[in-house]
């Protein structure tokens, strides 16, 4: 994998995947890796957003201090990032007042990307840096080289970034030593007239001092490696929960692709009837003949068959339960449970020979099946129901709102009308060419609402935002046929999402349709949902949407606002600063001395 060597100043986008941040430090130097994740204004919003050896996890996951023994670093999960985070600042700290020149950081992505290594230089007389900046930009994540010092150590450094420091994080320690020196002074005492069983002491602590050494590394390293197996771990969990959303919002792949409801319906009954038949047949339970109880083969026959009756019964119940319970993301696990079932019941059989029909398990199996592609079927039906119901009323206030203007502008040119009439009989020319003009544009506005009423096309394509309840790198590209469209976008930002939506624009167009299909079209890698596409939703930025509508071109001139105004949110996220929020709230602040 390439490198690139990063100078102070210098940002590059940040690599694809999750980030590992390294640091290598010249010998003899003992420095701890820290983090801390910074709104827009340069503060964080609480104390839990610095990242450092006393909390070495964010409350989100985003970022986590990693647990190799032999080497200090840090874990970023972009995903992760809460959305009120707009950067995060990587820095280093030392206990000891000295040079920090020496060292390099090197953020490595999982995924596509070079390695970006900085190494900070003239980092002479301090006790902490900021090394990187990880930030946002354009609904995409940069890095930037920073190399600024601190001579004030870690309080220094997080008190600037708005962190609450406990004042007596620092005083705890001389006040151990000296507990420490005290305890020790009756040893002193009492060993005053034998050096040589302190000296002895001494070594035999030392020793002590090695071998529990010893032991932490040890224990440091099967920590990491057991958190690295339950990473993994997590990981496949991670794979089969999100497989099993996307089951349950209708990403359901058919077993057996039909047109609708009614046919897996019909099929589902065909298959009951040939399950009924095996049983009927006496086809579903196999057995060997040849079993004889008290020297009788009649006798034999009957025991097999009321014994192959009773483990024909017990699978049945387990097989008619899966079929009950299963939903179309548990129809794996159904069909495991069914098999072990099938599995235990035959062992119970082995001894007379007495088996379960394979091709009576299949049947079952494949009840199983069509089970699921019923009720998922059933769904995606209810599903496109409710959305052209969704679609007709929304046409239909469309027409009564486009004829009530029809019904007003007639009204209003009957008035002027009248008015003329009067004017006619006098010899004011101005004022009768005044009513001509006020009705020649009446009657324009007529031709344009009756166009629309004809043309079921015709409508509003709206881009709008909400960066309070879903982030600022994502919109909503949608189309009205309101004659004024923000009565949809005002029904939209209900009670449903907490603050209401900024329109960043409103293009009125006589293929309304058309001109949102494009949209959607140039932006589908960045749908938000990609099983559902009637949720118009996209991770892209406002100015991304016009430079495609430039693009586009066509007729379309529009008024274009590139920046959400949010007031409500930024009024209520500024109302909660974190100096007002420390200042009422009487915290403690951050305990800074190692724990």
């Amino acid at each position: 994998m390439s490198e690139q060597v990063l100078a102070a100043g210098q940002n590059v986008v940040a690599p694809s995947g999750l980030w590992d941040v390294g640091l290598n430090v010249r010998s003899g130097l003992d420095v701890d890796l820290c983090a801390l994740l910074v709104g827009e204004d340069g503060k964080v919003a609480g104390d839990d957003d610095l990242v450092f050896y006393n909390a070495p996890r964010h409350v989100s996951g985003a970022v986590t201090l990693t647990d190799d023994p032999s080497s200090t670093g840090l874990r970023i999960d972009p995903r992760a990032v809460p959305a009120g985070v707009a950067r995060i600042v990587i820095a280093v700290t030392v206990e000891v007042k000295g040079s920090l020149t020496g060292m390099n950081v090197r953020l490595q992505g999982t995924g596509a990307g070079p390695v970006l290594a900085f190494a900070p230089v003239q980092l002479d007389g301090v006790t902490a840096a900021v090394l990187l900046e990880v930030y946002r930009r354009a609904g995409s994540w940069k890095v930037r080289a920073v190399g600024q010092g601190w001579a004030s150590g870690l309080a220094g450094l997080a008190t600037d970034y708005g962190i609450a420091v406990d004042d007596d994080s620092g005083d705890d320690e001389p006040a151990s030593s000296q507990g420490a020196e005290t305890q020790q002074e009756p040893d002193a005492r009492r060993a005053s007239g034998d050096d040589q069983q302190v000296s002895a002491d001494r070594a035999g602590l030392a020793g002590d001092l090695r071998r529990l050494t010893a032991q932490r590394a040890a224990l440091s390293a099967e920590l990491f490696s057991l958190t690295k197996r339950v990473r993994d771990a997590r990981a496949e969990l991670v794979q089969t929960d999100e497989l099993a959303l996307l089951q349950e919002v209708g990403y359901y792949q058919f077993s057996h692709p039909l047109d609708d409801a009614v046919a897996y319906r019909e099929r589902l009954d065909a298959l009951r009837g040939k399950i009924k038949a095996a049983i009927r047949d006496k086809v579903a339970v196999r057995s060997r003949p040849g079993w004889m109880v008290n020297g009788s083969a009649k006798e034999g026959a009957a025991l097999v068959r009321d014994f192959g009756t009773l483990m024909l019964r017990a699978y049945n119940v387990e097989a008619d339960n899966c079929v009950r319970t299963v939903r179309p993301h548990s129809l794996a696990a159904a069909i495991k449970r069914l098999d072990t079932t099938r599995a235990a019941i035959l062992k119970l059989g082995a001894s007379m020979g007495i088996t379960i029909d394979d091709a009576y398990h299949q049947l079952r199996v494949d009840e199983l099946r069509l089970t699921t592609d019923f009720q998922a079927k059933a769904a995606q039906e209810k599903e496109d129901t409710r959305a052209e119901r969704e679609r007709l009323r929304e046409d239909a206030k469309a027409l009564a709102e486009l004829q009530r203007e029809e019904a007003r502008l007639l009204k209003e040119r009957s008035h002027y009308e009248t008015a003329l009439a009067r004017l006619l009989e006098g010899d004011d020319v101005e004022a009768q060419e005044r009513i001509r003009q006020q009705i020649r544009d009446i009657d324009n506005g007529l031709a344009g609402v009756r166009e629309r009423e004809a043309n079921t096309r015709a409508g509003f394509v709206y881009v709008i935002s909400n960066p309070g309840a879903f982030g600022e790198a994502m919109v909503k590209i949608g189309m009205t046929r309101r004659y004024d469209p923000m009565d949809r976008i005002r029904e939209l930002g209900n009670a449903g999402v907490p603050f209401r939506f900024d329109v960043h624009a409103l293009i009125l167009s006589a293929d309304a349709l058309g001109l949102e299909a494009a949209l959607h079209r140039a932006f589908a890698a960045q749908r938000v949902n990609r099983v559902n596409l009637r949720r118009e939703f996209f991770y892209v930025s406002p100015a991304a949407v016009r430079e495609v509508l430039l693009e586009i071109g066509r007729d379309h001139i529009l008024e274009y606002k590139d920046t959400a105004e949010a007031l409500e949110w930024r009024q209520s996220r500024d109302g909660a600063s974190p100096d007002s929020a420390a200042a009422g709230s009487g915290r403690a602040g951050v305990q800074l001395r190692r724990q």
